[in-house]
Formats: structure tokens, sequence, C-alpha cells
């Protein structure tokens, strides 16, 4: 159980580092942060050269700083056991929140996107199985009226 709550608290701390604008202080000096080729967002790449460049590649990488964070946590675990608990608790906590949200919200794009591909054959279907025709109509109509 433990290695599943450092493993899930060190997957925070890697995403946190390498993409959240709280970390954005952090990884400037190192990285930037530019368009996504995909169009899809924005993504967070090193610059510089020597060890500037080797540190931004560190922090744009989160299972990088993961490994390094496991480590940290591990240690802390030795030397001040009982505040690396709580803090692993909470992070892996929040680990797991990350994960939900993102299983969601890929869930309710590919639900999106099946309905708007299903959406025009769906109204065709339902447009020539659900509209009655105007005698239809008129008959029920004179059906209710004749039964008041």
């Amino acid at each position: 159980m433990q290695l599943l709550m450092v493993g899930t608290a060190a997957y925070r701390i890697g995403r946190m580092l390498a993409f959240e604008r709280v970390a954005t202080p952090l990884r400037g000096p190192f990285t930037a942060t530019v368009p996504d080729s995909s169009g899809a967002g924005e993504t967070v790449v090193a610059r510089g050269t020597g060890p500037r460049w080797v540190i931004g590649e560190l922090l744009s990488c989160p299972v990088c700083v993961a490994t390094w964070a496991s480590g940290g946590l591990f240690v802390g675990l030795g030397v001040v056991p009982r505040f690396t608990r709580a803090l692993i608790a909470i992070l892996a906590a929040t680990g797991v929140a990350e994960v939900v949200h993102g299983l969601v919200e890929a869930l309710t794009w590919s639900s999106e996107r099946a309905r708007a591909h299903a959406a025009p054959h769906h109204a065709v279907v339902e447009a020539s199985t659900s509209q009655p025709s105007s005698d239809s109509n008129s008959s029920s109509e004179k059906g209710l009226a004749s039964s008041r």
C-alpha cells in the first residue's frame, strides 16, 4: 500500500512541477511554455544550453520529476516520517482526483464526439418516424373533440 501511495504522490508532484502554473517561477529560468504542435494547448520545453538545458529537460518531464520526487519521499519517510506520511496522503489523494478528473474529461469528450457524429443520422431517423402526417393530426383532434 505504501508503494502505491508514494507512486501516486510522486505522479502528482511530477505533473504539478512539469505542467502547472503554480510551478512556473521554479521552471521559468530553465523552460519555456510554447503552443503544442497538435494545437491542443501548450507544452513546456527546455531552453538554454548545458546545465540550464539539462535542468529544463528534467523539469519539463513529469516522469523524470516523479522519479526524483519518489526518492525524496522515501528519504523523508526515514528522516521525518510523520510529516512525510501526511504529505504523501495529501499528494496521493490529489493524484487520484487528477486521474479521475482526466478519465471523466476523456469520457465526456468521447461521448460528445459520438453524439455529434450520430446527430445527423439520429435527426433523419427521428424526423422520418416521429412526424405524423397532417391527416392523422386532424383525425386525432376530431376524435378528441367528439369525446368531449
